[in-house]
């Protein structure tokens, strides 16, 4: 069984696509897909083919308050089911279709949609599963406390990938992490990730605050992150480097670069340059550290 909650940006690009390659590769593969109703009419063209529609139930709801939920609050069955592999491709819609589904600003919003789309996949997630999640910039908080969490769950078997068709100029990537939960202690270190995660996203959503790095170092410190001898953003670095997030990036935008300083007249535009993306890595892959 599969779950995808897919990407919630009407009109940015199709959801679905995880979730048909998946139909498409497994004849024996069937599943849940979450993503918001279409307001008012149309928005996004479901990216899966016609003949695995019987194989993915769609689900219509809206799981930014998904941690707020009454316990006897009727669900869709998707949310009463457990999940071998889930693909987390959830994100906020365009600014101005974003009022018509929460009452937060688009910046918190962002935070408590990340907040609950891990705490849906740590609890729907059965034993051993497969998380595949859509990230930001591997080298900053929180992306680098959520990865260091997803690290610790799988043991170590994780890994980062970048597509080059979507995401080549961003600093978005994919992270994969299997074997989540295999064994009595990570299962315990789930519950209580999950417990975290959700005080944390309660506290975002009653205060209207943005999610940052330090409402989460009780999974790890920016300290222990960024030291100087030992510190995990040397595992970072290490998976920046193995997934070609960084080196991905810089070729992308160098072309995009390329591309202006060609279009644009000389005497009317400057010239455009690059920062040297190598010494990104060399300070521990860090744009910005804690403070």
């Amino acid at each position: 069984m599969l779950l995808e909650v897919f990407a919630h940006s009407l009109s940015r690009c199709a959801p679905g696509g995880f979730s048909s390659y998946i139909l498409q590769k497994d004849r024996t593969a069937a599943g849940d897909g979450i993503t918001l109703p279409q307001y008012p009419s149309g928005g996004d063209a479901l990216l899966v083919e016609e003949q695995y529609l019987s194989r993915l139930e769609r689900v219509f709801c809206n799981i930014i308050d998904y941690p707020a939920w009454h316990p006897a609050q009727q669900r869709p069955p998707a949310f009463y089911k457990s999940y071998n592999l889930i693909f987390l491709d959830g994100r906020p819609p365009l600014a101005s279709n974003a009022r018509h589904y929460s009452a937060y600003t688009p910046a918190v919003g962002r935070g408590l949609l990340l907040l609950s789309q891990f705490i849906l996949a740590l609890e729907h997630l059965r034993p051993s599963g497969t998380i595949v999640a859509h990230l930001c910039h591997i080298e900053t908080g929180p992306t680098a406390q959520l990865v260091y969490m997803l690290d610790r769950l799988a043991r170590g078997k994780i890994l980062a990938y970048k597509p080059t068709f979507v995401h080549a100029a961003t600093g978005s990537f994919f992270l994969v992490a299997k074997g989540v939960g295999a064994d009595a202690p990570t299962q315990a270190w789930m519950r209580t990730y999950t417990d975290g995660l959700r005080a944390v996203w309660g506290e975002l959503a009653s205060g209207g605050l943005v999610l940052e790095d330090r409402h989460l170092d009780w999974i790890v410190s920016g300290r222990d992150v960024y030291r100087e001898n030992g510190g995990y953003y040397l595992r970072l670095v290490d998976l920046a480097r193995q997934g070609k997030l960084w080196k991905t990036e810089e070729a992308a935008l160098e072309e995009l670069v390329e591309e202006r300083n060609r279009a644009a007249p000389p005497s009317n535009m400057p010239h455009w340059s690059l920062p040297n993306f190598n010494q990104r890595a060399v300070n521990g892959g860090r744009r910005r550290g804690p403070k």
